[in-house]
């Protein structure tokens, strides 16, 4: 089952600087952003598990809401909504 898109109101209150809406895009893309983050670590038995880097989660997190805080244009049509 696919995710809903996130809703335009709550990109525009993002880029406003609102921070729950900041915490429903993070939450939206969670689990990517865990896939992301995560690196495969060694036990001291040698045993292999796949673990979320708490450092890089943060890194793309905050990377995240700065690219839409900073770069999301609201004028620009999105890609695919272009007339033509």
């Amino acid at each position: 089952m696919r995710k809903k898109k996130i809703d335009y109101e709550t990109i525009l209150a993002c880029k406003a600087g609102d921070g729950e809406a900041f915490k429903r895009v993070l939450a939206h893309y969670d689990a990517l952003i865990n896939s992301a983050a995560s690196k495969i670590v060694t036990d001291e038995y040698g045993m292999k598990k796949v673990v979320v880097d708490k450092q890089a989660k943060e890194d793309i997190q905050q990377n995240l809401m700065l690219q839409i805080f900073l770069n999301y244009n609201h004028l620009a049509e999105p890609p695919g909504d272009q007339q033509k």
